[in-house]
């Protein structure tokens, strides 16, 4: 809040300087009116960028009253400064919605993920038929109590399929090659 008080404050005092907004100033006013309208609160925001029209409608007028009086062109200006200083604030107010509504909705479907993730590893969990999850490059990510017993892991720490079992490892490359989508089959071993 601090730095944009400053800013405002630095441009306010350098358009009083100049008599008048130029291009310049300007474009700086606007920058700092829609980072303000974007980073601060929305009470904040708003008495900054009123601050700012403030400074770029009426401290020239002021010195021109003193020095030499105001002309229509200056008037025009400023007018189109301050309806620039409003646009820039209001379509920064509506990016901001935006953006909190999608954060919203991102941490929704997050949840109904990990909702979705707790069922499924429950579901797998629960059945007889041993399933293995691997990604692409064939470590495992979920496998459940029956593949365990399948192929006799106890409870350390599981990782790669190729230090579990190497047969089974050598017939999903063999598979993989052949077909790169997802697939299914039977392993049986043999207790000796």
């Amino acid at each position: 809040m601090a730095c944009a008080v400053m800013d405002v404050l630095f441009l306010s005092i350098l358009n009083w300087l100049l008599g008048t907004s130029n291009v310049y100033s300007a474009l700086m006013f606007v920058v700092t009116v829609f980072v303000i309208n974007l980073v601060l609160t929305r009470k904040n925001a708003l008495i900054l960028t009123l601050a700012s029209i403030i400074s770029v409608l009426y401290l020239p007028y002021i010195q021109g009253w003193s020095v030499t009086g105001y002309s229509d062109h200056q008037v025009l200006n400023s007018l189109m400064l301050t309806l620039l200083f409003v646009s820039v604030a209001v379509i920064a107010n509506v990016l901001v919605n935006r953006f909190n509504r999608l954060e919203r909705i991102n941490e929704l479907q997050q949840d109904e993920i990990e909702k979705f993730q707790e069922i499924s590893n429950s579901v797998l969990e629960q059945i007889d038929t041993g399933y293995i999850v691997l990604n692409e490059n064939l470590e495992i990510i979920l496998i459940n109590k029956a593949a365990k017993q399948v192929l006799v892991i106890n409870h350390q720490p599981i990782n790669n399929l190729y230090d579990i079992n190497l047969d089974l490892y050598m017939q999903i490359t063999s598979r993989r090659k052949l077909n790169n989508r997802g697939f299914s089959f039977e392993f049986l071993q043999n207790n000796v």
